[in-house]
């Protein structure tokens, strides 16, 4: 599976209107895999509410229907007496006589699912409960733009508000995890998992139907039963998702949960392969994790792969960054600058002239001026370095 994209208009328009502005946001989101596109149009009986796009190498999407409802997933079901998903999905959503949000509760899986009401003309987009599939969205002029990737809303000539949101360049740049709840744009937003998208007459509204369920911890639990219940818990979890002909490749590292679920999954599915990432040089060897994930791998017969990278890798267009930011900011004239405190702007102020004098590497640099001025300021080099991060996130945008 590759992804989806999708317009909802605000008002029933003929879709030929709306081809040209899909066909944009799926060529952002298609890759060097082959692939087919399917394209689905949601009719009411008001007319042409909207149109869906599927990028995939798979029987995807799937679709099943009656008079009122047309439900639509993308992603797998996981069960453990079938394969057929189209079975599947109509066993969990059409055995009560209303489809509504409870009825999702019975699918587990990782899915994007639309439910179109064909009567009405709403569409519910829901997004599965542990957020394995993303959903994008904005609302522009007289249309809503959905897509798996952000690729595929920032790619549309619809997509005009594109404005930065520092925070949420920021927060993913840092902390890069597929359930971050900020995009890098003010104005695109992610469906949180357990979550859905109520879309109708150009009204967009966000509701959940799913929580983290509080639990009573039984402080009663001896530790071998705990040991038991965690291991059957995983064990179950792990055999749904492998298997199927789906490959599946695992991140493996030298801690004890990568190696515990890589074992697990390779147990249930020998084609199952791992991968290390590692930075080459002394200075890393300390936190480099190769050498245990490989006795790992080789005790339980997994092919091992290790990607070696050169610390170059990561810092050259760091480097590049500090020096625009170096260069262009000896005037210190940006917003970030303008909200600082008196006394921080006086030791931002001597952290470039610092800079300017100092010979080497840009970054070692940076960081002996940062150290520097907050003892002599008597201020937490963190306060400086996170003023340092926005200045850097800002020169990014201009990119």
């Amino acid at each position: 599976m590759i992804g989806f994209s999708g317009i909802l208009y605000d008002q029933p328009t003929p879709a030929s209107q709306y081809e040209d502005r899909l066909k944009e946001m799926t060529s952002a989101l298609e890759g060097d895999q082959p692939s087919t596109l399917q394209t689905i149009e949601l009719l009411s009986n008001r007319g042409s509410e909207g149109i869906l796009a599927f990028i995939t190498n798979r029987i995807q999407p799937i679709i099943v229907e009656d008079d009122r409802w047309m439900l639509i997933m993308y992603g797998r079901l996981y069960d453990d007496q079938t394969s057929n998903q189209s079975d599947i999905l109509s066993r969990s959503l059409f055995e009560a006589n209303e489809v509504d949000f409870r009825d999702v509760l019975r699918l587990n899986g990782g899915f994007t699912l639309f439910k179109f009401n064909k009567q009405e003309g709403a569409l519910q987009v829901y997004r599965d409960r542990g957020g394995i599939k993303t959903v994008f969205y904005h609302h522009a002029e007289k249309a809503t733009l959905l897509s798996s990737g952000l690729r595929g809303i920032a790619k549309s000539s619809l997509f005009t508000q594109k404005d930065l949101d520092l925070e949420g360049l920021w927060t993913n740049i840092a902390y890069p995890a597929p359930n971050q709840p900020l995009t890098c744009f003010k104005h695109a937003h992610v469906l949180d998992r357990g979550a859905f998208l109520n879309l109708y007459d150009g009204s967009v509204s966000v509701g959940k139907y799913w929580e983290i369920p509080s639990r009573n911890i039984d402080e009663n639990m001896r530790f071998e039963d705990a040991v038991a219940l965690t291991h059957e818990t995983l064990n179950t979890a792990t055999k749904r998702r492998v298997g199927n002909g789906v490959r599946i490749g695992s991140t493996l590292s030298g801690g004890v949960d990568s190696a515990y679920l890589t074992a697990l999954a390779h147990h249930h599915d020998p084609s199952v392969e791992a991968f290390t990432f590692k930075v080459k040089g002394a200075a890393f060897d300390a936190m480099n994790e190769d050498d245990v994930a490989s006795l790992t791998a080789k005790k339980h017969g997994i092919t091992h792969h290790i990607k070696a990278f050169e610390y170059e890798d990561f810092t050259s267009e760091l480097k590049m960054l500090v020096s625009k930011l170096v260069k262009e900011n000896l005037e210190l004239d940006s917003q970030s600058y303008k909200d600082l405190s008196p006394k921080m702007k006086e030791a931002v102020s001597d952290v470039f002239k610092l800079v300017e004098k100092s010979t080497g590497d840009i970054i070692k640099r940076f960081e002996g001026a940062c150290d520097k001025v907050s003892q002599h300021y008597n201020i937490n080099v963190i306060e400086l370095n996170d003023y340092f991060d926005k200045e850097v996130i800002e020169k990014l945008g201009e990119k």
